[in-house]
């Protein structure tokens, strides 16, 4: 933390473009807010770990922007990290092996299974080598198909969401044909998958329409969660966050004090008692709006929102094309918007690697754009 202080102070700052500042400027307010809430409500000091993170990267993007790092380690890395993923998951599924024990929970790998796969693709180019048009055909696929083995729900709905809009902002300046050739390969990993009955996949999908079909009908009376515990567990949990939310509108109750209220609501009987263990209600925005009020939810819109503006503004100032710059670009706009849709069903800042992952993402990717846009100068 000192460190990044220390660079702020330099008069290098003064270089810095307006996205740049403007990046700096969200990760910090989103971790003031989130460490003056847990002062001012006599939280945990360790709770900030995570949060800790919006700051601790500040030195590394300073380091990437100005050092000679090639962007090509990053495609190297994605590609690789999708392949191990997918062949990690294919084991497990088929084989119960489980080489790389890091990847155990379901949610997260799906959701980095998602990222990955979709990035590869889009370091496609038809300028090319053939060797490398397969690994990244390879990579994606491999990406898709660890995403819908694991079962993560959430994140298949923000696929979805965040191919619709990928689509229409067009990072990578495809043409049409490019364009639609991602959806299909997406469609075909997601067929394949249901047609793997050790996946589980229909399964999974019946539990959440069932789910949520019970607790719509029945959530003012006694909701059977057997038939979809995940389904019925959020949508209570998220009445729950809106309920101490509308009591503690601005500031919110304070890190970490969700469970407290809603033990509180449960013993008025306003709220069923199946979701008493849970300590966030699985949803970023309500989770920080439950905590850090109106205030720590404008922070994080402005946090998801910065990047997305720096890539976009990156799209309509480059006349050439290039190559780096659209790769990058393209991965800024992945990781923010699948990261905004999975927030709707995952308290991606409650955890300390979704944490870790968006921070380090927006760090290094905000630091090569700079690098790449000088270059091209």
């Amino acid at each position: 933390m000192l460190s990044s202080l220390i660079l702020l102070s330099k008069s290098d700052r003064k270089t810095l473009e307006k996205f740049e500042k403007e990046f700096i400027y969200s990760f910090f307010l989103f971790a003031f807010i989130c460490l003056s809430n847990i002062y001012f409500f006599g939280g945990d000091y360790r709770d900030f770990d995570s949060y800790s993170r919006f700051i601790l990267v500040i030195p590394i993007f300073y380091y990437v922007r100005n050092s000679n790092l090639s962007f090509n380690w990053i495609i190297f890395g994605i590609c690789l990290a999708a392949i191990i993923f997918g062949i990690n998951k294919i084991l497990m599924v088929f084989f119960g092996l489980n080489i790389f024990p890091f990847v155990k929970h379901s949610g997260i790998v799906s959701f980095y299974g998602a990222i990955f796969g979709l990035t590869a693709l889009f370091f496609l180019n038809k300028k090319k080598r053939m060797s490398s048009i397969i690994l990244f055909l390879f990579s994606g696929y491999l990406g898709f198909l660890t995403s819908f083995l694991a079962g993560g729900r959430g994140v298949w709905i923000a696929s979805i969401i965040s191919l619709l809009i990928l689509f229409v902002l067009n990072p990578a300046k495809w043409n049409r044909l490019e364009k639609l050739f991602i959806p299909f390969l997406f469609f075909i990993a997601f067929i394949s998958s249901l047609a793997i009955p050790q996946s589980g996949m229909l399964d999974r999908m019946k539990l959440a329409i069932d789910g949520a079909k019970e607790y719509i009908t029945n959530y003012d009376k006694n909701v059977d969660t057997s038939k979809g515990l995940s389904a019925t567990t959020r949508l209570e949990m998220w009445r729950s966050a809106i309920h101490i939310s509308k009591e503690n509108l601005l500031f919110g109750v304070g890190e970490n004090n969700y469970k407290k209220h809603t033990l509180d609501l449960i013993n008025q009987g306003v709220i069923g008692d199946y979701i008493k263990q849970f300590n966030h209600p699985h949803g970023q925005y309500l989770s920080t709006l439950v905590q850090q009020g109106l205030v720590g939810l404008f922070s994080l819109l402005w946090l998801f929102y910065v990047p997305i503006k720096a890539a976009m503004l990156s799209y309509w100032d480059d006349q050439e094309n290039n190559e780096n710059v659209n790769n990058i670009r393209s991965m800024i706009i992945i990781v923010s918007f699948y990261y905004i849709f999975y927030s709707l069903t995952n308290g991606v800042f409650d955890h300390h690697n979704t944490t870790l992952f968006y921070a380090y993402s927006i760090a290094i990717l905000l630091g090569f754009l700079k690098k790449e846009k000088d270059l091209i100068k």
